[in-house]
């Protein structure tokens, strides 16, 4: 009898995120992007984040720039 084992909630989750970072990073190469590219992504993508945030009023840090 085989065992064919479900994959939980977080394991899908896990796996759509890996797989949207490596479609990122694929276009980033394909694109030649470099890290200060990235970088400004990273930026413009905090501040949308923050307009966001101050038009509902809820702070959210998920895309925190450091």
């Amino acid at each position: 009898m085989d065992v064919t084992p479900i994959p939980t909630p977080l394991a899908i989750n896990e796996w759509m995120r890996q797989a949207t970072v490596d479609a990122i990073l694929q276009l980033c190469q394909q694109n030649q992007f470099g890290p200060a590219d990235l970088i400004q992504i990273a930026h413009k993508l905090a501040q949308r984040e923050a307009a966001a945030d101050a038009l509902t009023e809820q702070p959210d840090d998920h895309f925190a720039c450091n």
